[in-house]
């Protein structure tokens, strides 16, 4: 199973590809930090 994570303030979206179990610690793109990512299911 693949987690996916979206960030909440910019919309990127981080998939793990199954190396990882939380989101990053802070969004690449906007810098949000972890507590702005919701996980998402990827069909």
């Amino acid at each position: 199973m693949e987690l996916t994570y979206k960030c909440l303030e910019c919309g990127y979206i981080y998939n793990c590809h199954g190396q990882c179990k939380d989101p990053p610690d802070k969004c690449p793109d906007c810098g949000a930090s972890k507590e702005n990512f919701v996980e998402v299911e990827e069909d």
